[in-house]
């Protein structure tokens, strides 16, 4: 098997690359260099062909890299790398394209679903997964009337809210919503600012009060918990009330500790992995009187060299299994 492969580096400051995001990959040098050198020397392939799919172009369905079509040049395609999130951007559309001559790993249509938070949570729904309860509305036709006779209620009875960017942002743009006079004016700022719904809808979320102290993200790679986390307090913010979130302004991750996995914790991971059918996705839950509630769906989750180390686990080893059985599983 030929294995094309877009896993390319995530610099730190300093390093080749760093000034260029466009280019970034997900993973730091500690695990990026010996996963491509057991890639590269694993025998499930007989050769390891690197493209980048963000470098691609597309003519009458097939897709161009180097002047070639990459399906002529691979038998299948794992990337894992950061792409333009928004909906039908040209690196998801270059994956779709793709996925109709050869596998794509992860696949570009359940990648999509997974890193839409509405979407998302309403695959984990469906699947039996505990979600908190959500509302997606249009803020360019949400009238007053429908303020008053249904979200307002529904803001009484859950005592609070969340607003959420729908393809996430690092804990940015999370906002408290804790009356409907409040939601009012946000979606009155919006309609005089934007006059629509530039993401794609209005997402709000239950907050529920939890114990910071037991919030815990799992990393799951093809449908195995490796660890899971917690963020340090350096990477928590206040929203108001009493009331945080988990915020990032750098977006450069880190900060964290190991945290104990609870085994429901464990369970409601494999089931929410299996329901979005993602190999690499982490998934950040809070404890509640009922258990763990996912309230996020990360398709760039932690991976920790440190962490990994303390669970005594190889990560290069282990994403190396994971591509491995993605690509020659069948379908």
């Amino acid at each position: 098997m030929r294995l094309g492969l877009c896993l390319p580096l995530r610099p730190r400051e300093g390093e080749d690359g760093f000034a260029r995001p466009e280019t970034w990959g997900c993973l730091r040098r500690e695990l990026h260099g010996p996963l491509i050198e057991q890639l590269e020397a694993h025998g499930a392939f007989d050769e390891v062909v690197h493209r980048d799919i963000r470098r691609a172009w597309i003519r009458s369905g097939e897709v161009f890299i180097d002047g070639q079509p990459l399906s002529e040049q691979i038998d299948a395609y794992f990337w894992y790398a950061e792409i333009d999130r928004r909906p039908g951007t040209f690196h998801l559309e270059a994956l779709k394209t793709l996925a109709r001559k050869i596998p794509v790993h992860p696949d570009p249509w359940r990648w999509e679903i997974a890193v839409d938070k509405y979407r998302a949570h309403l695959a984990l729904l469906d699947a039996g997964v505990a979600v908190p309860e959500f509302v997606l509305c249009d803020v360019a036709t949400l009238s007053l009337v429908d303020l008053h006779e249904h979200l307002t209620p529904l803001l009484e009875r859950w005592g609070a809210a969340v607003l959420k960017p729908r393809r996430g942002a690092w804990g940015k743009g999370v906002m408290l919503i804790e009356d409907p006079t409040s939601l009012r004016d946000l979606i009155g700022y919006i309609r005089a600012t934007s006059g629509d719904s530039p993401d794609g809808g209005f997402l709000l979320e239950r907050y529920h009060d939890n114990d910071l102290a037991r919030w815990c993200s799992v990393t799951m790679l093809g449908g195995e918990p490796m660890y899971g986390y917690r963020k340090r307090d350096c990477k928590i913010a206040e929203m108001g009330a009493g009331k945080a979130k988990i915020f990032d302004a750098d977006e450069r991750g880190g900060e964290v500790d190991l945290a104990r996995m609870h085994p429901s914790h464990i369970e409601q991971a494999r089931k929410a992995q299996r329901a979005l059918g993602c190999p690499i996705i982490g998934f950040d839950m809070i404890w509640t009187e009922q258990g763990p509630l996912i309230v996020d769906e990360n398709t760039s989750p932690g991976n920790y060299p440190e962490l990994y180390h303390e669970v005594s686990i190889d990560p290069a080893a282990a994403f190396t299994q994971m591509i491995v059985d993605a690509v020659t599983t069948p379908a």
